[in-house]
């Protein structure tokens, strides 16, 4: 599930927290349709990767912030902490006021 999926969903303001990969097999929901597995020891691996780098994490648009370095690339959000549940990687989010808008 996509953030802009997500964040569709959502009635009233944009949720704090949502999950990043579920737990498990699955499927990707771009053109690729790649088949994925997320473990207990990776997530954690994710998570501890996460931690180390003492910085938040971008949300952007459309991944611009990969594609064209250089041109304006706005965050939609930050990722401020992550953490392992049973079902998957899950995010705190903090979103700017046009995203939350």
């Amino acid at each position: 599930m996509n953030i802009a999926y997500i964040v569709t969903l959502a009635e009233g303001a944009a949720p704090a927290r949502i999950q990043l990969i579920p737990m498990g097999t699955f499927v990707t929901n771009d053109a690729r349709q790649l088949t994925l597995t997320l473990t207990q020891k990776g997530a954690e691996a994710i998570k501890a990767a996460f931690d180390a780098t003492k910085t938040d994490k971008v949300i952007d648009y459309e991944h611009k912030t990969y594609i064209k370095p250089g041109e304006p690339n706005p965050a939609a959000g930050w990722i401020k902490s992550l953490s392992v549940e049973p079902d998957g990687l899950w995010a705190d989010v903090e979103w700017t006021q046009k995203a939350s808008d």
